[in-house]
């Protein structure tokens, strides 16, 4: 597996930890718990790839708006985007993959989702 550069934006400490647990021996993790602050690492960094909660709490852009606006960045052209996300039916699964992420791992995930979506990144 490659040692990508990734960006966790989640604003539940736990789940962020969680995840960085799973990816930092392999991965070089940036994190972000909210939109301000994930949209400022990503005009700083080019990312390989974005692990995105939905819901960032009250006051703040959620992941959808979040990724859209990382898209229009240069540096994030090639990004590769995952909706890490506690919308877990059938029709949420087809509105992100449609509102531009590249995978869609519902919560609660097993560590085996996120290392397979990490594999599909590039």
């Amino acid at each position: 597996m490659s040692n990508y550069k990734i960006l966790i934006v989640e604003d539940d400490l736990t789940n962020m930890f969680v995840l960085k647990k799973i990816l930092a021996k392999d991965h070089r993790i940036s994190t972000a718990s909210n939109s301000a602050e994930a949209l400022k690492l990503a005009q700083k960094i080019a990312f390989e790839v974005v692990l995105m909660d939905i819901n960032l709490g009250r006051g703040s852009l959620d992941g959808v708006q979040v990724m859209q606006e990382m898209k229009k960045m240069p540096n994030q052209q090639r990004t590769y985007f995952v909706a890490v996300t506690s919308f877990a039916n059938v029709e949420d699964k087809a509105r992100f993959l449609k509102a531009g992420f590249d995978h869609y791992i519902p919560k609660p995930y097993m560590r085996e989702d996120i290392l397979s979506a990490i594999q599909q990144a590039h």
